[in-house]
């Protein structure tokens, strides 16, 4: 019988496996990571993480389905932390909804309870980008820039503040000159959960994903958002609640803190792959960031050396987990080019490990030249010849490389549609997963830009229950019908060639 998707925190660790977490300790214990003045951003924070959930979709249908209708339940506070907003779109129209719902829900409270003082709800908005223009005149400051009421409407197509009584909407934009933008996106409801969704508030119709996450994880996202994003005499303690709260009985309102998840309503592109259980067993879970960097390093010319990415918290996990991977490695990224995961992959290829890589060839084109001086599609075509180099030398050898998989999105029919219109265009999603165990998700793509300029944010989480579940009822059915094969190798027991489906026993190599 299978176990339950949420399992307990192991009492002793499995130190056989490379990547578990107390070798993860000692290996950040021989080769820190790299300093930063913001602690949230210095170190890898172990913790723990219950009652997860899954769902896929457009950025819309997971905004509208999923992640607003949580928000709408807040009892007195919204953090909503995206990268770009699209002035003209039909999220941003979504998100709005959701304010005045909630400003006519304290209205009809205060209505309700004259003698009662009911206090605001506190909203924060934090973005990063919103247009060129924007970018070029953004303050270099770190604290970023917070726009007045008065700028709402015309430059974020927010309402005004006269249409939402009873919110307390702050809005900042945090943007690094010339390329650091702020790329994590999360939504924290009332500190009691939070959504890690891949999509921003724009128009794109792409494939993306999001997670809900409950316990002490929490706790770390909101400490990260304190830090970065607060600066306004906001504490950066995730207990420190107001007392206005706690004098409203906080044990009370934790019973309708949350929208129930369900499956979305036909005709939705929306899918809930892990619908949570409520057991309350914690899972290991590893908090990621990755601070931004104004130094691109790039270094062009042919007799200067690549200098090695930041070793961030995030990067530096994603290395070692590549390193330490024993039987296989899922990608699945909007793009590729950072040189240090391309040989990372080589060698767990050289090593026997299984790597399957799930990307688009033509998405932000432009953006991959100028960040990295090459293409996600060019990326491959090395891979793929490196790959070949290794099958032709095992002949010689008796250890076999692995095998490689390389799909590229495209659908000839619409994904599940919306309203008549064309959904998963192109795959934003970043999600990894290895050896069935332990699954990495959040804002961080295996781009150069995410890996040396950006500020990124990811999670870790081991299980296995739930990597099964994402892979075979989530990422197998959309992926299979919206991809094709680019480069697949598969080899039989003497290592020869042949073609065919994927190996069937193996948990990750669905058969698509």
């Amino acid at each position: 019988m299978p176990r339950p998707l949420n399992m307990p925190v192991m009492t002793t660790e499995d130190n056989s496996k490379g990547y578990s977490i107390s070798n993860w300790r000692q290996h950040v214990a021989t080769d820190p990571l790299e300093g930063h003045n913001i602690p949230s951003l210095a170190a890898s924070a172990e913790t723990t993480s219950i009652n997860h959930s899954f769902c896929t979709g457009t950025g819309g249908s997971l905004l509208k389905d999923y992640i607003l209708p949580d928000a709408m339940c807040a009892q007195w506070e919204v953090i909503f932390v995206t990268c770009f907003w699209a002035k003209e779109s039909q999220s941003r129209k979504q998100f709005c909804a959701a304010l005045e719902f909630l400003s006519a829900h304290i209205t009809r409270k205060r209505k309700e309870s004259p003698n009662k003082k009911i206090a605001d709800i506190k909203i924060y908005l934090c973005i990063s980008s919103v247009s060129l223009l924007q970018k070029l005149q953004h303050t270099e400051s770190p604290r970023g820039y917070t726009y007045h009421k008065s700028e709402w409407k015309e430059k974020l197509g927010l309402p005004h503040a006269s249409q939402i009584p009873g919110l307390d909407l702050k809005v900042k934009s945090v943007f690094i000159r010339p390329f650091s933008v702020m790329h994590p996106k999360f939504v924290i409801v009332d500190r009691k959960l939070v959504w890690v969704p891949s999509c921003n508030v724009s128009w794109e119709s792409w494939f993306e994903g999001a997670f809900r996450l409950q316990g002490d994880i929490v706790k770390n996202f909101y400490k990260f958002w304190a830090e970065v994003w607060a600066h306004d005499g906001v504490s950066a303690d995730p207990n420190d609640i107001p007392q206005h709260v706690k004098a409203n009985s906080l044990a009370k309102a934790e019973g309708s803190e949350e929208h129930p998840l369900i499956q979305p309503a036909q005709g939705s592109p929306g899918r809930l792959v892990c619908p949570s259980k409520k057991s309350g067993l914690k899972i290991q879970t590893l908090f990621l960031p990755s601070s931004h960097h104004q130094d691109p390093r790039f270094r062009p010319g042919p007799f200067r050396v690549a200098r090695s990415a930041p070793r961030t918290p995030l990067n530096a996990f994603t290395t070692f987990l590549f390193a330490n991977a024993t039987s296989e490695i899922y990608i699945i990224t909007p793009n590729i080019t950072t040189k240090q995961v391309l040989k990372e992959l080589v060698d767990a290829l050289r090593r026997g490990v299984d790597v399957t890589i799930v990307t688009n060839t033509d998405l932000m084109l432009l953006e991959q030249l100028v960040t990295s001086g090459t293409t996600t599609h060019a990326s491959m075509r090395y891979l793929a010849s490196e790959h070949k180099k290794l099958l032709k030398d095992s002949r010689w050898i008796q250890k076999k490389p692995g095998d490689l998989v390389i799909r590229y999105w495209k659908a000839p029919k619409p994904g599940r549609d919306m309203r008549g219109e064309s959904a998963f265009h192109k795959s934003h999603l970043k999600l990894t997963i290895v050896d069935g165990e332990v699954i990495i998700f959040g804002s961080g793509n295996m781009d150069r830009a995410s890996w040396y300029t950006s500020q990124e944010l990811g999670v870790a989480v081991y299980s296995t229950e739930m990597a099964e579940k994402i892979m075979h009822d989530g990422l197998a059915v959309d992926v299979g019908s919206c991809s094709i094969r680019w480069y697949g190798s598969f080899q039989d027991k003497k290592g020869e060639m042949k073609s065919g489906k994927p190996k069937a026993q193996r948990v990750m190599t669905t058969q698509w």
